[in-house]
């Protein structure tokens, strides 16, 4: 899956994660419900039921919005992913000789269940779908500010999010590394392909700790109703961060306990 719109750093990167995590997630699923082969030039919407998804296993397919080409599919790419939730999605057509397999929405939500591990991908996966989309409205991501929502980059050093802080968006890192502090204790990091900043957004709270880049950092900032508005689509992704971030609390009390008894 790759954008037609926009000419910048940040599309290729997005893309290559989200092929990283399709191959994850994907390569195990069972035996598809149904096949269906298109020729160029026809719609995949009356070949796809509303409560399915569909994996391009061969050829290629265009996501059109408003008359206008937006995405490109290629093989092992998943189509309709919104469609698949009764909301707006792109209308495809196929540009050249394609295979589509049909999964229910349901037997994948399963299969991407499995696992803690597995659930954690997936919503790596959908973050990345969200801020790979969100080029088509924010352009050139160089341009970009350095506060509020979209693409933003930080230099090694820069303090990314505050401890005490207001909540207002949730960031997943695209490229770079980030240390995490509280007070002056480092207390963890923040890796290339992770989100941070959900527990604010999630409890209502201002943020626990500070996060502070260690190299240059390019991070796609979530704003809070599109964060909001994944969680009601995916419920089941506010359980993988709740323990997610239930683990992170353990580990941070865990370090704060040894660096108090290091410094008696």
């Amino acid at each position: 899956m790759y954008l037609l719109t926009g000419n910048n750093e940040v599309g290729p990167a997005l893309t290559r994660r989200l092929q990283q995590l399709s191959l994850l997630l994907f390569a195990e699923l069972p035996a598809p419900s149904a096949s269906v082969t298109l020729q160029a030039g026809e719609a995949v919407d009356s070949a796809v039921p509303a409560d399915h998804w569909a994996f391009l296993s061969g050829g290629q397919v265009r996501g059109i919005q408003a008359q206008q080409g937006v995405v490109e599919y290629e093989a092992g790419d998943l189509l309709g992913l919104t469609g698949g939730y009764a909301l707006p999605d792109f209308s495809y057509v196929a540009q050249q000789p394609s295979t589509l397999n049909l999964y229910p929405v349901g037997d994948v939500l399963r299969h991407l269940h499995l696992s803690k591990q597995r659930a954690a991908q997936w919503t790596a996966y959908l973050l990345t779908h969200i801020s790979l989309l969100q080029q088509t409205v924010t352009g050139d991501a160089s341009n970009a500010p350095t506060t509020g929502s979209g693409f933003l980059q930080f230099a090694p050093g820069e303090v990314m999010i505050r401890e005490g802080e207001l909540a207002g968006e949730v960031y997943h890192v695209v490229q770079g590394h980030a240390d995490v502090y509280r007070g002056d204790t480092k207390v963890g990091e923040v890796l290339p392909g992770e989100l941070f900043g959900a527990m604010a957004m999630l409890c209502g709270t201002p943020r626990t700790a500070t996060v502070i880049a260690r190299d240059d950092v390019l991070v796609a900032a979530v704003p809070q109703d599109d964060f909001q508005s994944l969680i009601s689509r995916h419920p089941e992704t506010a359980v993988t961060l709740m323990e997610n971030m239930a683990r992170a609390i353990n580990d941070l009390n865990d370090r704060l306990r040894q660096h108090e008894t290091t410094t008696l």
